[in-house]
């Protein structure tokens, strides 16, 4: 694949090369009776701690996205950033979430919307009002602006947009632009790229935070088992459950209990698609 479409800076076609990476792993598992778990290393945990995703762009409509997830068991959160919001809103939106859940682990995402100067305001604000770490708030080309940013301390500095491979890790690292990754699997690639930039964290003492692209079943399952071979400590943004659940999680063995996911223990990817979904794909694919 890496011939076919060379990567620089760009995998180049990353959800289609995910796609065939995560086929790849679950007819590894279905041949040789493993779950993808145990071919990445084997499982540290039992099932994944999640978070509820709040993109609100009023207090009314944050609180409103706070009780529902509240409902279904969650009680951590995972807050969108940056423009059209303003600042005031931002820290009032934070604050807001604190006072909801005091005892949550929650986690900002401004998604390469600020500025140096406004990520060095808020990041201090940010962690006054018990936020645990700043995921994606300069574009990732800013990288002397990243190493300023780190630099301040204020709070964690997550990247997200410009993680697209252990290549590109390796000199983020050195040039010591972040504390650590809210790492999505099908941006990079697939679980092959995935599980050396989890790799490179830990032998870098770095922070390994976990995020999706709303997965439905078979994407999710394949976060589920990396995040659970790399023993995540962190409550993970995989909001898939949370937008389309009965629309492409069809598997009633794998779906969340309150915030818990379980990771599948079935060979491969283990989860059994819907045939109607499973058809559907297979006209896709064709």
């Amino acid at each position: 694949m890496e011939r076919v479409i060379r990567p620089s800076f760009s995998v180049g076609q990353p959800l289609c090369k995910a796609a065939i990476d995560l086929a790849c792993h679950d007819l590894w598992g279905r041949q040789t009776s493993r779950s993808v778990s145990d071919l990445i290393g084997g499982a540290k945990r039992k099932d994944v701690k999640l978070s509820w995703t709040v993109q609100a762009p009023t207090l009314e409509s944050a609180e409103q996205q706070l009780a529902l997830g509240r409902r279904h068991g969650y009680d951590s959160f995972n807050v969108k950033l940056g423009y059209p919001q303003t600042l005031d809103y931002d820290i009032a939106l934070v604050r807001a979430v604190s006072r909801f859940a005091p005892d949550g682990f929650h986690w900002t995402d401004a998604n390469t919307a600020y500025d140096l100067d406004t990520a060095l305001a808020m990041a201090p604000k940010l962690a006054d009002a018990g936020i645990k770490g700043l995921e994606s708030p300069l574009p990732p080309n800013r990288i002397r602006d990243y190493q300023a940013l780190r630099q301040q301390g204020a709070l964690p500095i997550l990247m997200d947009e410009g993680i697209v491979s252990p290549v590109e890790v390796e000199e983020f690292i050195a040039l010591k632009m972040f504390d650590g990754i809210a790492m999505k699997v099908a941006r990079c690639g697939g679980l092959t790229s995935a599980s050396r930039i989890v790799h490179l964290l830990a032998d870098n003492g770095l922070l390994l935070f976990a995020s999706g692209l709303t997965d439905p079943d078979l994407s999710l399952a394949a976060s589920c088992h990396l995040f659970a071979s790399a023993g995540l400590s962190v409550p993970a943004a995989l909001n898939g459950p949370q937008y389309i659940a009965g629309k492409g999680s069809t598997d009633p063995a794998f779906r969340p209990d309150g915030d818990l996911l379980r990771v599948p223990t079935g060979p491969g990817l283990g989860v059994t698609l819907d045939p109607t979904v499973e058809n559907g794909l297979r006209l896709a694919a064709e």
